[in-house]
């Protein structure tokens, strides 16, 4: 039977953030940053698959939902007003009910449906760490 995974991009949610900064003395900075959204998209997905007769069955069909929570920290250190360097690091972690390592929770899908979550189209959760260094110079 051929598919399709029919994934809606179209989301909305609320978020908030913060953003502290700190000048320790003339040549040091310090920056923290944080946020969280909640993400509710605005379609169900779901695997379209056609069988031989041309009838077409939907699979694992449910709202995607996630959370997303991210943060920073940074120092800058500022010799001059030509001379800057920046260390910065990053991380964001995200949750989803889109995961095809899970097993469904108990009346999580319709019944009669096999495992829902067998048919996600990826692991949508991850945790991404970022670690930057940056130098400006001016003239």
């Amino acid at each position: 039977m051929p598919g399709t995974y029919v994934i809606p991009f179209a989301w909305a949610g609320p978020a908030v953030g913060v953003d502290v900064r700190l000048r320790v003395s003339d040549a040091w900075a310090l920056r923290l940053e944080g946020d969280v959204e909640a993400r509710r998209y605005g379609a169900t997905g779901y695997l379209l698959l056609t069988d031989a007769s041309g009838m077409e069955h939907r699979l694992g069909e449910r709202t995607r939902e996630n959370l997303r929570a991210g943060g920073a920290a940074s120092v800058t250190w500022r010799p001059s007003a030509a001379r800057e360097v920046s260390a910065r690091y990053d991380v964001l972690v995200k949750r989803s009910n889109v995961d095809s390592r899970l097993a469904s929770p108990a009346r999580a899908c319709a019944a009669g449906t096999p495992d829902c979550h067998a048919w996600d189209a990826t692991d949508a959760n991850f945790v991404r760490h970022v670690v930057s260094l940056s130098a400006h110079l001016a003239w």
